[in-house]
């Protein structure tokens, strides 16, 4: 077995000749953490439909579901009812779908709790459905990344 020498670079495997894909640094970007919650009891996942949706909201705002925490609260929770507390000390901003919390809150308005700032909207299964509530939630979704 031979041995890297480090004064020939020919020796060296570069990360460009395993990972040809440009690489982009994210820790500098002006959002902040974005997570998802939705309630689903009868599946782990969004529907293709439901993820459509949500890629469409999230591209809206200037993000990506490949940069959000998605949650789906029946994992934890046989209720779609919940203290969102916990969650909203783990990020900055936060959409959830679907939910009632504890104390109950009005769907579209733009909330805080301490640093974070979230929105609570109908189902994605709902929205999907119904154009004005797509545009209510457009409306507060300005409201929620905006201002500040």
């Amino acid at each position: 077995m031979t041995t890297a020498n480090p004064e020939n670079e020919d020796d060296f495997l570069w990360e460009d000749q395993f990972f040809p894909e440009e690489l982009y640094d994210l820790s500098e970007s002006p959002l902040t953490e974005l997570s998802l919650l939705y309630f689903s009891p009868t599946r782990v996942s969004p529907t293709d439909l439901e993820e459509e949706l949500l890629r469409k909201i999230l591209q809206a705002v200037g993000y990506g579901l490949h940069r959000c925490k998605m949650v789906n609260i029946a994992l934890f929770a046989s209720e779609p009812s919940l203290d969102l507390s916990p969650w909203l000390e783990q990020t900055g901003h936060l959409l959830a779908f679907g939910l009632q919390t504890q104390p109950e809150q009005p769907y579209y308005q733009v909330h805080t709790h301490g640093n974070a700032r979230y929105l609570l909207s109908d189902s994605l299964e709902t929205l999907h459905q119904q154009t004005a509530l797509k545009k209510q939630l457009w409306e507060a979704l300005q409201t929620l990344f905006v201002q500040k």
